[in-house]
């Protein structure tokens, strides 16, 4: 895994080497014979553009004019879907007032106003702020009305037990609940804002970036053109950049994990340790590929990890057998529907089937075994499946103590067979120790790496090996870190 702030600066260099190579490629082509610079003209040509522009002050009042209109419409709008979009996505009554009304004209795209806004209101700057606001308006109510009916219930249950009224939980939970689907919303307003307020300063206005495009394209002047382009382009980011950092801001609450940076070793056996709600199955996922981090990259053998795939198998805390599966069916799953010939698809069930402890059950459903068994399954067909790093997400933690054991045993027989990578998560330190050849510890929520244990108690261990000094010794190291 490579942390935040290396995937920051690989970032930045990366977004500015694109820009470099687009330049590079605008150069080359606007430098050839052929190129009539009237229609492409040369970034030489659109910087004396720029220059000539600031000069006469022209430029600054333009941008002034601009950004004046996109604030103050985009103030509005978004004032005003924030607003009714909580009322509408927290009381039914208001929902079933307003929702028809808002379905029935938010496919209609803001441009679509530009004519009755013109012929009742004329071309003054009220017409162009009150389009901005129309679109602002139409993108973000949506996202808010989905942020307020998204708050998990189990909050509003939580709130509504301390005996609080409904109005109470409105603005201390469901509003902050729905804050990023909210700040969502302001994002895509932003965009909207931009485009229509270029539509709008194309038609009349005496002013503004739209303003100068319209003089470009009358008197031809294709460098002033691509310079307003570049500059609505680089304040529309600016702005979204300044959006998503507030957001990151007043959302931290909702950070899993935070400055994550592992490497784990070919064959190696990991264990994740920590308190409940710090984030283990939250990165153990991401490492699937079912979740994305929001910052940083996971990468295997050097390939970044874009989406769940074969090299990569999932044990899951809950019970993941097929149903109306047999135990051999469930087991050969993933070669069957690779293409796996019929008698390679009975090989691997008969190999497994006999690894994970469950010969002569082969043809039996899975609601005729016990939970254990089940579990026993789900190994196989991960094994089965021949992933490069198997990934396990607390599999044992619903089994007695007795089974529990067995199955840890188990698991270890297959890892020394077969010596997968294995990342297995865990609220359990003696399962932790006993399995591990090292041990992640994390701090609470947001997850950190606190500290990692080299396990260097020899194998095979047997359970007998946990009542050894050596093994209590590191499960009290491990246990004082939990706690404080």
């Amino acid at each position: 895994m490579e942390s935040p702030k290396k995937f920051l600066t690989g970032r930045l260099v990366l977004g500015a080497l694109s820009v470099f190579i687009v330049l590079l490629a605008y150069a080359w082509v606007t430098n050839l014979p052929d190129n009539n610079p009237a229609l492409l003209p040369p970034i030489t040509h659109v910087i004396g553009s720029f220059a000539t522009n600031i000069e006469s002050g022209v430029l600054f009042n333009a941008l002034g004019a601009s950004l004046y209109r996109i604030c103050l419409g985009f103030l509005c709008g978004t004032s005003c879907a924030l607003v009714l979009g909580c009322l509408i996505g927290w009381y039914k009554p208001i929902e079933h007032l307003f929702d028809p009304l808002i379905e029935a004209v938010r496919p209609i795209p803001p441009l679509a106003y530009i004519p009755i806004v013109i012929i009742w209101f004329g071309i003054e700057e009220f017409s162009r702020v009150l389009l901005i606001s129309i679109a602002c308006f139409m993108v973000c109510v949506v996202n808010v009305v989905a942020g307020m009916k998204n708050v998990p219930q189990v909050y509003v249950d939580a709130a509504s037990t301390m005996g609080v009224s409904r109005f109470q939980i409105f603005y201390t939970v469901a509003i902050p609940a729905a804050t990023p689907f909210i700040f969502t919303g302001f994002r895509i307003a932003l965009a909207a804002a931009w485009t229509t307020l270029v539509a709008a300063e194309l038609i009349a206005a005496p002013s503004g970036l739209g303003f100068l495009l319209q003089e470009g394209r009358r008197y031809f002047l294709t460098d002033q053109v691509m310079m307003i382009i570049v500059i609505i382009g680089f304040c529309a980011f600016t702005m979204d950049r300044v959006f998503r950092t507030i957001q990151k801001r007043l959302t931290r609450w909702s950070e899993a994990l935070q400055d994550i940076n592992l490497e784990f070793r070919s064959g190696s056996f990991n264990t994740i340790v920590g308190t409940s709600g710090c984030g283990k199955s939250t990165l153990l996922k991401m490492m699937a590929g079912l979740y994305a981090p929001t910052e940083g990259t996971i990468t295997l053998d050097g390939d970044r990890i874009t989406g769940t795939g074969r090299e990569r198998g999932m044990v899951f805390q809950q019970d993941a057998v097929f149903p109306w599966m047999t135990v051999a069916r469930n087991i050969s799953y993933g070669p069957r529907l690779r293409g796996a010939r019929k008698r390679k698809q009975r090989e691997i069930e008969a190999k497994w089937v006999d690894i994970v402890g469950l010969k002569g059950f082969e043809d039996r459903w899975p609601r005729e075994l016990s939970g254990g068994m089940r579990k026993r399954v789900d190994i196989g067909r991960v094994y089965a499946n021949d992933p490069e790093v198997l990934l396990m997400d607390e599999p044992f933690g619903a089994l007695d103590a007795q089974t529990k054991e067995r199955m840890q045993a188990d698991l270890l027989d297959a890892w020394r067979e077969n010596k997968k990578t294995v990342i297995f998560v865990t609220h359990d330190l003696e399962e932790a120790i006993f399995l591990s050849d090292e041990v992640i510890v994390m701090s609470a929520r947001p997850g950190r790496i606190r500290h990692i244990e080299e396990i260097s108690l020899p194998r095979p261990r047997e359970a007998e090996m946990r009542l050894t000094d050596e093994f209590l010794k590191i499960k009290r190291k491990l246990w004082g870190m939990l706690e404080h």
